[in-house]
C-alpha cells in the first residue's frame, strides 16, 4: 500500500466517524425532540381531555342538583293547594296504616279527578310523555302514584290499587316524614331504577305535618340533556347489590351484569359502551374519578351519589378522541418524514466533505510528502543496489554566505541559494564550506536548522550521511579484500553494528592470518608424526576384533541359561499368586462369618431387651387387672345398695297410693338397672379373672423364652469370638502369602534384568567386534589423510605470507 494511501485513508476514516458521529448525534437530537414534541402534545392532549372531563363531571353533578332542583319547584307548588290538603284530611279520617282503607282510597280518587287535566296541559304544553308527581302518607306509604292510570302497584302479577309500604327502600320518604321535614334533592333508587327526585313536605292549613309529595325524574333525562355533542357518550352503571331494590332491572338481557358487581342500566350508546367499559375501571372509579384511554375513547368515570352523598353506582364519560390520535399521528409521521430528510441531507454533506477533504489531503500530500518520499525511496533504492555516487537535495534552498558572512568566493555555495549542507558542507564528497572542512557537522549550522523545516528534509540528510559512511566502509573492505589489515577503524557508537563487524574482522583476520602462519609449519610436522600412528592402531584394532569375537559367543551362552531359571521362577510366582487368592478369599470368608455371628449375637441381645419389656407391660397389665377387679368389687356395691334403694322406694310408692304410681314405675326401673349393673360386674369380674391368669401365664412363658434367648446370646458370643481368633490366622497366613508371593515376583523381574543385561552385552560386544573392524579401516583412510594434510600445510603456509599485518 503506497504512503499516500495510509495517510488517506486514516484521514477519510476518522472524518468519516466524526461525520457519522456528528450525524447520528444530530439525528438523535431531532428523533429525541420529535420524540418529545410527541410526549408533549400527547401529555397535553391528556391534559386538556383531563380538564373537559373534569369540567363534565362539574356540568353532569350541577345538571343532576338542577333536575332536582326543578323537580322540587314542581312537587313544592302543590304542597299547599286546598283540593290536595283535602284529600290528606280525607284520608287521615281513615286508618291510613290499612293499605286497603276506603277513606284513604277515596282520597287517592279525588286526587287522580283533580291532577287529571292539570297533567293533560303539562303533556301538551311540554311535550313530555309523561309527569311523575307521587304523594306519601307520613307512616312511609304510597298514596297515589299520579302517572299510573288507576292503580298502584302489582301483586302476584295483578295492578292494584291500594297503599303499598315503601318505607322499606324509599329513605327520602322516610326522612322527610320525620324530623323537621326539610325538602331532599338528588339521586335514589327505586323499583325502576335511578331516579332524580325533589321531595317536599305537606302541611295543613294549621301547619301540620300531614305527608309528603315528590316530582321524580328518570335517569334518561338526564343523559338526554347531556348529549349535546357527536364524540361524547355516556353510560350509567348501578351497584348490583342495589338490585333488592330495582326488582325491575333485574333482567340480565336487557341490563347486563358486569362481574356480579355492577349493572348497566343506562347510556347514549351501549354497543359502544358495552364491550369498552370493564369492571377495572367501574371499581376504579366507584371511590373517585378515574381516566384512561382505551382504541381510539378516552374514559373518564366518577361516582355517582345519591341525594346523601353516598355512592351507588358509577357514571363514565366517554369521549372520540380520533381526531386528536389522527392530528398527533399526523405529527409523528411529519417528525418522521424531518428525520428521513435530515438524514438525506446529512449523508450527502458528509459525502461531499470526505470527497472534498480526500481531494484536499491527496493534494497537499502529494506535495509535502509523497514527492519527498519519492526522491528518498529512489535514492534509497540506488544505495540498496550499491549505488554510492549520488546526493539527495531536500530541503529550503538557503544563502549561507550571507547567514554565515562568508568571503570564501571558492566555495562551490557561495553567493547563491541551494542546499550548500549537500553542496559543499559536510554531507559533500569533497568539503569546501571551512567550518566542514576543519572537521564540523552541519546539522550544528544554523543555516542547517533553517533550511531543514520538518522531518523529511532530516531523513534527507541522514540518507546522505548514510550514504557517505558507506562509501568511507567500501573503501576499507576494499583494502581488506586486498589484503591490506593495516587500517585503524573507528566506531561511531556502541550501538554502529556494521562498524563494530568491521572493527572486529580486521581484529580477527589479524589474528587469524598470525595464527596460521605460526602454526602452518606445526601442522606439517603434525600430519607426518599422525601417519606413523595410524599404522600402529591399524594393526592393534585387528587384534582387538578377533578377541570380540570370543567374548561375543560366551555371553549367548550365557544368556540361553539365564531365560530357563525366569520361566521356572515365573511358574513358581505364578502358584504363589494363585496360593494368595485362595488365602484372600479364605480370610474374607471367615470375616463374613464373624459379621454375621456378632449380628446374631446383636439380634439375641435385642431379643432379651424385647423380652424384658414384654414382662414389664404384662406385670403392669396384671397390676391394672387387680384395680379393675376391686373397681368392680365396688360397683357391685353399689348395684346392690340401688337395690335396696329401688326396694324402699317401691314400698313408699305402695303406700303413697295412687299418687305414688309414677314413682313406684321409676323405681322398678332403677331396680332393673341396679339388677343388669349387678350381672355386667360379675360378668367384669369373671373376665378379668380370666386375663390375671392369662397374663401371669404369659409372664412365665416371656420368662422360659428368656433364658433360651440368654443360652442363644452366650453362643453367639463364643461363635463370635472364635470367628475372630480365626480371622486373625487367615490373616496372618494371607499376609504370608502375599510377602512370598512379592519375593518370587522379584526374583523374576531380576532374572528378566539379567536376561536384558546379558543380551544386551552379547549385543554391544558384537557391535564392538564390528566397530574394531571398521576402525581398522578407517585408520588406513587416516593414515593416507595424513599425508595429504601434509602437503597441504606446505601450501596454506605459501599462501598466508601474501597477507600485509602491522608490526
Amino acid at each position: 500500500m503506497k504512503i499516500s494511501s495510509k495517510l488517506i485513508i486514516p484521514i477519510v476514516t476518522v472524518v468519516t466517524t466524526i461525520g457519522l458521529a456528528a450525524g447520528f448525534i444530530v439525528n438523535n437530537l431531532i428523533a429525541n425532540n420529535v420524540q418529545k414534541q410527541m410526549q408533549n402534545a400527547s401529555e397535553t392532549m391528556e391534559q386538556a381531555l383531563q380538564i373537559a372531563a373534569d369540567d363534565k363531571i362539574k356540568e353532569l353533578n350541577n345538571t343532576i342538583k338542577r333536575i332536582g332542583k326543578k323537580a322540587l319547584n314542581q312537587a313544592a307548588l302543590f304542597t299547599g293547594n286546598p283540593e290536595v290538603i283535602a284529600a290528606y284530611e280525607l284520608a287521615h279520617a281513615g286508618n291510613i296504616n290499612d293499605e286497603a282503607d276506603p277513606l284513604v282510597q277515596q282520597a287517592r280518587v279525588q286526587l287522580r279527578y283533580y291532577f287529571q287535566p292539570l297533567l293533560a296541559d303539562y303533556k301538551q304544553h311540554t311535550g313530555a310523555r309523561t309527569f311523575k308527581m307521587h304523594f306519601h302518607l307520613p307512616n312511609g306509604r304510597s298514596m297515589v302514584r299520579l302517572w299510573r292510570d288507576g292503580w298502584q302497584t302489582t301483586r302476584n302479577g295483578q295492578k292494584i290499587d291500594i297503599s303499598d309500604d315503601i318505607s322499606s327502600f324509599r329513605k327520602t320518604v322516610v326522612e322527610i316524614n320525620q324530623g323537621e321535614h326539610q325538602p331532599l334533592t338528588g339521586i335514589e333508587v327505586g323499583r325502576g331504577g335511578f331516579a332524580i327526585r325533589g321531595v317536599a313536605a305537606i302541611n295543613d292549613e294549621m301547619g301540620n305535618h300531614v305527608g309528603s309529595n315528590e316530582v321524580l325524574y328518570g335517569i334518561e333525562n338526564l343523559l338526554k340533556v347531556s348529549k349535546t355533542s357527536q364524540e361524547t357518550d355516556y353510560a350509567i352503571y348501578m351497584d348490583a347489590q342495589l338490585l333488592a331494590i330495582a326488582t325491575k332491572m333485574q333482567d340480565g338481557k336487557k341490563y347486563p351484569l358486569i362481574n356480579n358487581e355492577f349493572v348497566q342500566v343506562a347510556g347514549t350508546n351501549t354497543e359502544l359502551s358495552y364491550p369498552l367499559i370493564k369492571h377495572d375501571l367501574l371499581t376504579k372509579s366507584y371511590q373517585r374519578p378515574f381516566s384512561e384511554s382505551t382504541g381510539n375513547y378516552y374514559l373518564t368515570g366518577f361516582p355517582l351519589n345519591d341525594y346523601a352523598g353516598n355512592a351507588v353506582g358509577v357514571f363514565v364519560i366517554l369521549t372520540d378522541i380520533s381526531k386528536q390520535q389522527a392530528m398527533i399521528k399526523k405529527m409523528e409521521e411529519d417528525g418522521q418524514q424531518t428525520i428521513k430528510a435530515l438524514r438525506r441531507n446529512i449523508i450527502i454533506g458528509m459525502i461531499f466533505t470526505v470527497i472534498l477533504v480526500i481531494a484536499c489531503t491527496a493534494f497537499l500530500i502529494t506535495k509535502i510528502v509523497t514527492k519527498p518520499l519519492a526522491k528518498a525511496v529512489a535514492f534509497s533504492s540506488e544505495l540498496s543496489k550499491g549505488n554510492l555516487t549520488g546526493t539527495l537535495s531536500m530541503g529550503t534552498p538557503q544563502n549561507c554566505s550571507s547567514v554565515k558572512e562568508c568571503g570564501r568566493t571558492d566555495c562551490p555555495s557561495y553567493g547563491k541559494e541551494t542546499h550548500c549542507w549537500v553542496e559543499s558542507g559536510s554531507f559533500a564528497v569533497v568539503p569546501h564550506c571551512p567550518h566542514a572542512v576543519a572537521g564540523g557537522d552541519c546539522r550544528e549550522c544554523a543555516v542547517y536548522k533553517k533550511g531543514i523545516g520538518d522531518e523529511l528534509t532530516v531523513m534527507a540528510s541522514a540518507l546522505n550521511s548514510l550514504k557517505d559512511e558507506m562509501m568511507a566502509r567500501a573503501r576499507i573492505v576494499a583494502d581488506i579484500g586486498n589484503g591490506i589489515l593495516t587500517h585503524e577503524y573507528q566506531v561511531n557508537s556502541e550501538k554502529d553494528t556494521l562498524g563494530v563487524a568491521i572493527k572486529n574482522m580486521i581484529s580477527d583476520l589479524s589474528s587469524m592470518v598470525r595464527n596460521i602462519l605460526a602454526n602452518s609449519g606445526q601442522l606439517t610436522n603434525s600430519s607426518d608424526e599422525l601417519s606413523q600412528v595410524s599404522h600402529h592402531l591399524a594393526a592393534s584394532s585387528q587384534q582387538i576384533s578377533s578377541q570380540s569375537a570370543t567374548i561375543a559367543g560366551a555371553t549367548e551362552e550365557i544368556n540361553a541359561n539365564s531365560m530357563s531359571v525366569a520361566e521356572t521362577v515365573q511358574k513358581i510366582s505364578q502358584s504363589m499368586q494363585g496360593a494368595a487368592t485362595d488365602t484372600e478369599k479364605m480370610s474374607s470368608s471367615i470375616s463374613e462369618i464373624g459379621q454375621n455371628a456378632q449380628e446374631g449375637s446383636r439380634i439375641t441381645q435385642a431379643a432379651l431387651d424385647k423380652t424384658a419389656t414384654a414382662t414389664e407391660v404384662i406385670t403392669a397389665l396384671n397390676l391394672a387387672a387387680g384395680e379393675i377387679s376391686e373397681v368392680t368389687k365396688v360397683i357391685g356395691d353399689i348395684s346392690e345398695q340401688t337395690k335396696l334403694l329401688a326396694l324402699n322406694a317401691t314400698i313408699e310408692a305402695s303406700r303413697a297410693g295412687e299418687a305414688g304410681k309414677g314413682f313406684a314405675v321409676v323405681a322398678g326401673e332403677v331396680k332393673e338397672l341396679a339388677h343388669q349393673t349387678f350381672e355386667a360386674t360379675n360378668n367384669i369380674s369373671t373376665r378379668i379373672s380370666e386375663v390375671q391368669a392369662s397374663t401371669q401365664q404369659a409372664v412365665e412363658t416371656i420368662s422360659e423364652v428368656t433364658d433360651i434367648v440368654g443360652k442363644v446370646n452366650d453362643s453367639s458370643l463364643h461363635i463370635t469370638a472364635s470367628v475372630e481368633e480365626q480371622v486373625t490366622v487367615a490373616q496372618e497366613i494371607a499376609t504370608a502369602v502375599a510377602q512370598a508371593n512379592d519375593g518370587t515376583h522379584s526374583i523374576s523381574a531380576a532374572l528378566d534384568e539379567l536376561t536384558k543385561g546379558t543380551a544386551e552385552v552379547s549385543t554391544n560386544i558384537q557391535a564392538v567386534n564390528q566397530g574394531t573392524q571398521e576402525n581398522t579401516e578407517g585408520i588406513t583412510t587416516i593414515s593416507r589423510s595424513a599425508e595429504t594434510l601434509s602437503g597441504l600445510a606446505k601450501d596454506l603456509q605459501k599462501m598466508m605470507s601474501k597477507f600485509k599485518l602491522k608490526e
